[in-house]
């Protein structure tokens, strides 16, 4: 359920590089939204402070990956609502 979350922000962002700490500040903002309990966002929080450069590169590089997928856009819309961006 981490991993989920945290590719679920990731494929939210443009194919620009995102900080950890602001991909974070996205996880403080989606507490107010009610989809995800307090202790899954914190605990996905608590993931991503814990990845290396090099795991949060390739979680990057597979949300980067994924973003064009139909079935992955209509799943991530789904739990994000609105629309998912392409990967530019």
């Amino acid at each position: 359920m981490k991993y989920l979350i945290l590719m679920l922000i990731s494929l939210s962002i443009n194919s620009f590089a995102q900080t950890k700490q602001e991909i974070s500040g996205m996880i403080d903002q989606m507490k107010s939204t009610g989809q995800f309990s307090s202790e899954q966002l914190e605990a996905a929080k608590a993931q991503l402070m814990q990845m290396d450069d090099k795991q949060y590169n390739a979680l990057i590089n597979t949300a980067k990956q994924k973003v064009d997928d139909p079935k992955v856009r209509a799943e991530a819309m789904k739990v994000i609502g609105g629309r998912v961006p392409a990967n530019n």
